[in-house]
């Protein structure tokens, strides 16, 4: 019932701050002929190399995604995507993405179905535009599953510069391709405010339950600036999963050194129980990436693992990516 009655508060702030708001959203297409269809996908070719004793080297085709994206009318539009190698290890099966897309209340965007719901910053970029192979530790550990299915509500507010997003979800909590387990819906938020051009911080926030009934909830906080060559992302995670505290933090620097070659360096940490000395694991990722054109990419990255007992761990790995 408290879950209940925040997100109506929220929804009732959102309207009325709408209110004021100085742009009106767009439909979902300016175009005439409906329904229409746009298909688009991405592949991945990946070597790794684990120092780990007793793994193995070689190629592995890391992903396989292949999806349909298009316009149902003036104000609906929706998505399909499968993933062909079924990589993600909470969702077996092949479908990613099934949701609707609609502009028909004025100045939102609702999403009905099953997608990545709105939590941080690395969570919601797009997998082929991700800067590193591979996610921190964090975020692979306290933001997932990545997708659920339920409905979300977004809303852009902008005030002369200054712009901001407010996105709301109510989920099962459950993941991907399942049933709810409880009568316990997930309540999603995240807000962004962009005061200047190029600097980004926001907030999101995760509140609900798995199993039966054991509270989980999630708090994030985010950072992204871009000034000229030079690109810095951050983010703050911390988590609980019944009585047991959680958390995590990477930083990101980026340098394009030339028009089609970036430059990376990251630190990130991760903490699997605050409550037990020494165990967190930390990691630097040395990455470049380089754009054969917009829609080639070839990335390779060097990880460096910092943990107690030391562990001969490193990996190298490099991955040829094309989309469409």
């Amino acid at each position: 019932m408290k879950r209940m009655m925040f997100l109506i508060l929220l929804v009732v702030a959102v309207t009325i701050t709408g209110l004021f708001g100085a742009e009106t959203a767009a439909p979902a297409s300016t175009q005439t002929q409906y329904p229409n269809l746009v298909l688009n996908g991405f592949g991945r070719v990946r070597y790794t190399w684990d120092f780990t004793d007793g793994k193995v080297d070689g190629f592995s085709i890391a992903n396989a995604r292949f999806g349909i994206r298009g316009d149902i009318s003036k104000y609906f539009a929706y998505t399909f995507n499968i993933e062909g190698t079924s990589g993600d290890p909470e969702n077996k099966k092949m479908v990613y993405d099934v949701y609707i897309d609609t502009t028909i209340i004025k100045n939102f965007k609702i999403r009905l179905g099953q997608f990545k719901y709105a939590f941080g910053l690395e969570q919601t970029t797009s997998e082929p535009d991700l800067d590193f192979i591979n996610r921190p530790e964090v975020v692979n550990n306290l933001v997932k599953p990545n997708r659920d299915i339920g409905i979300q509500v977004s809303r852009d507010i902008n005030f002369d510069s200054i712009r901001t997003n407010l996105t709301l979800g109510l989920v099962n909590g459950s993941g991907s391709n399942t049933e709810d387990e409880n009568n316990r819906k997930t309540l999603v938020g995240r807000f962004l405010l962009t005061p200047v051009k190029g600097l980004t911080v926001g907030a999101s926030y995760y509140d609900g339950a798995t199993g039966v009934s054991d509270k989980k909830t999630r708090a994030g906080a985010e950072l992204k600036l871009e000034i000229c060559k030079l690109m810095v992302k951050a983010e703050f995670i911390i988590g609980k999963d019944k009585t047991i505290k959680k958390q995590g933090y990477y930083a990101t620097l980026g340098y394009t050194i030339l028009p089609s070659t970036l430059l990376l360096v990251r630190y990130d940490n991760w903490d699997v129980d605050k409550n037990i000395v020494d165990r967190d694991i930390s990691r630097w990722t040395i990455g470049l990436n380089y754009f054969f054109g917009k829609n080639v990419l070839w990335r390779t990255n060097y990880e460096r693992r910092i943990e107690k007992p030391a562990v001969k761990n490193d990996v190298f790995s490099t991955q040829f990516q094309v989309k469409f």
